[in-house]
Order: structure tokens, then C-alpha cells, then sequence
């Protein structure tokens, strides 16, 4: 959860996320990926339309062995 104006509860924005590796379980010495995936919900007072309120978000990175 974020909290842009403590005074005001329409500031809050929440956060869900999920984080999992490529492969699930690597062995030693091979290449992974990590992402990290999901959303967040913005609701007035905080920059979000009345059109739309939920917006995704995904970062990954890879290891190269």
C-alpha cells in the first residue's frame, strides 16, 4: 500500500505483485529468469481516471550462467 496524503484516504493506492523464477527449480549452472509481475489500484485523488483505476506493471531480469 501506498500512502500519498496520510490526512486523506483517497490517496491510497494498492499494490499486488508476484515473483517467480524460470525454471521453478534450476539446476546448477543454468540460465534463469526472474519476474516480477501485477498491478495496482489507483483511486481518485491520486492521478487515476474514472475510465480506468487498475494498472500492471512487469520487470524481469535474467542470469546467464
Amino acid at each position: 500500500m501506498r500512502i500519498i496524503a496520510p490526512d486523506d484516504p483517497s490517496t491510497l493506492q494498492i499494490y499486488t505483485g508476484y515473483l517467480f523464477t524460470t525454471p521453478n527449480r534450476p539446476a546448477p549452472g543454468q540460465d534463469v529468469t526472474h519476474t516480477f509481475t501485477g498491478f495496482f489500484e489507483a483511486f481518485a485523488g491520486t492521478g487515476a481516471v474514472a475510465e480506468r483505476i487498475l494498472y500492471g506493471w512487469l520487470a524481469s531480469i535474467s542470469v546467464i550462467s
